[in-house]
């Protein structure tokens, strides 16, 4: 996340299942934002997930 204020610290949050992560900085921030999109390029899109899910439900 990025601010408007001049000043702001540029802030990364991810949360799991066992805790939150706030990370601060301009490079914790941007890795954070690279990671993101990293896995938005590699995502399936919605339709495609839920055939690739129904698929491997009917083979377990």
């Amino acid at each position: 996340m990025s601010f408007a204020e001049p000043g702001a610290l540029d802030v990364g949050y991810a949360e799991n299942l066992a805790s939150t992560l706030w990370a601060e900085g301009a490079e914790a921030s941007a890795a954070y934002n690279r990671a993101f999109a990293r896995v938005s390029q590699l995502s399936l899109a919605p339709l495609d997930s839920v055939s690739l899910i129904d698929a491997i439900s009917k083979g377990m």
